[in-house]
């Protein structure tokens, strides 16, 4: 047996199991657990406006919004955000549907608009009328909306399964605002 060539891999042998070793032995001082209580799992504070929001939940001007991972149609999408205490999001200005949409990336996301035929016109679930300076083209049959791919809305059916976003206002945490 050459022994020149045995005796460097046991030495790299021996140091990888002492190093293990300490290393398992040591981990938790290393990498403290992280603990949350749960308040902290039921809520995120922007600490900045001193309020909050839902965990998974995103904070934009006063507001919360979420954005869902799973698809589904348009009813059952407005009834996952009641569920939540929010309505699918309303996007009655530019700003606020440029922030959607950049939020969303490349995917498709129902908001709350629908097409009204009684009226012949796109009204938010809040009941506010499609301001004239967003655009989204009229299509038979394509009485919901998304958001994404491009700044503006897109028609679709309702019945489609898209992902959705959930808006609803932040709440104050009680604490005070920094300056």
């Amino acid at each position: 047996m050459n022994w020149a060539a045995v005796i460097p891999g046991l030495i790299v042998l021996v140091l990888k199991v002492i190093g293990s070793t300490l290393f398992l032995q040591y981990f938790s001082e290393i990498f403290p657990p992280v603990t949350f209580s749960d308040s902290d799992l039921l809520n995120a504070t922007n600490r900045s406006s001193g309020t909050v929001c839902p965990i998974l939940w995103q904070f934009r001007g006063g507001r919360c919004y979420f954005f869902s991972t799973q698809e589904k149609a348009w009813n059952q999408s407005r009834d996952s955000c009641t569920q939540e205490d929010a309505s699918l999001a309303v996007g009655t200005s530019r700003a606020k549907l440029d922030f959607l949409n950049s939020s969303v990336k490349l995917e498709s996301y129902f908001v709350g608009l629908r097409y009204h035929h009684s009226d012949n016109k796109w009204r938010w679930v809040d009941g506010t009328e499609l301001s004239a300076d967003i655009a989204i083209t009229r299509r038979p049959d394509f009485d919901c909306a998304t958001v994404g791919f491009g700044r503006n809305l897109s028609p679709t059916l309702c019945d489609n399964a898209h992902r959705w976003i959930c808006e609803k206002p932040a709440l104050s945490s009680g604490k005070p605002k920094r300056a």
